[in-house]
């Protein structure tokens, strides 16, 4: 049932969160997908906020996306965030990419 609700939330734009206590609750009970495509988009404005950022790094080590992983994570670094976890998924990030295709010479 409450896949279905936030699913309806995530496409109806006067039902999106409006607060970052509001973003953690609906990502809180999204599914993974679900609340991925949501910090792809309509959620981005929260990245900025560290739980939503552990939220969503933690999604795309989970959802298995090292190329998204570790390009979310370059540009947190870039931007200065002084966040472990960051560091982490950006090494994470690599490591997956380069098992993942040996071949490419990464």
């Amino acid at each position: 049932m409450s896949s279905k609700l936030v699913s309806h939330a995530l496409v109806t734009p006067n039902l999106l969160p409006v607060s970052i206590g509001e973003t953690l609750l609906l990502l809180s009970v999204a599914n993974d997908s679900d609340a991925l495509r949501f910090l792809q988009g309509d959620g981005k404005k929260w990245a900025n906020d560290i739980e939503v950022r552990r939220i969503y790094t933690d999604l795309l080590r989970n959802t298995g996306k090292p190329a998204a992983l570790r390009d979310f994570c370059q540009g947190q670094i870039d931007q200065g965030v002084d966040d472990w976890r960051i560091v982490k998924g950006w090494i994470d990030g690599h490591v997956a990419l380069f098992r993942s295709d040996r071949s490419q010479g990464y």
